[in-house]
């Protein structure tokens, strides 16, 4: 109910987040090095927009998750599927590929703590 298309504020959701997510979690999306640091300023940007998340397909494997599912809003539509590596009943590594998200990401640039944003849906 969190990506419900509801617009909000990441602190409501943060408790989330931190629950679910190793602190040393990585992911590579299409390639590109992903840190939890990053992916908690793309979840806050998708919150913000209102985005829903519906699941398309999901399937548990022994310690770990596939998924695809669809994140959209008012700039973007897009299928993305990660495969999740689980430890200690958290998030620890992923592997996520999709085009659309990858295109969303062009223009993401990660400078100490900030991830700018860019080259949306117009």
């Amino acid at each position: 109910a969190e990506f419900d298309g509801t617009k909000k504020n990441y602190e409501e959701i943060e408790y989330l987040f931190e629950l679910i997510y190793d602190d040393e979690y990585t992911d590579i999306i299409n390639g590109k090095q992903v840190t939890k640091i990053q992916l908690r300023k793309i979840h806050a940007k998708h919150f913000s927009l209102g985005s829903r998340a519906s699941i398309v397909h999901f399937e548990r494997g022994v310690g770990s998750v596939f998924v695809k599912y669809r994140l959209s809003n008012d700039k973007n539509d897009m299928f993305i599927q990660s495969n999740l590596y689980i430890e200690g009943n958290k998030f620890k590594r992923a592997r996520t590929l999709d085009d659309s998200f990858g295109k969303f990401l062009q223009g993401c640039a990660y400078k100490g703590q900030a991830l700018t944003f860019g080259k949306r849906k117009q």
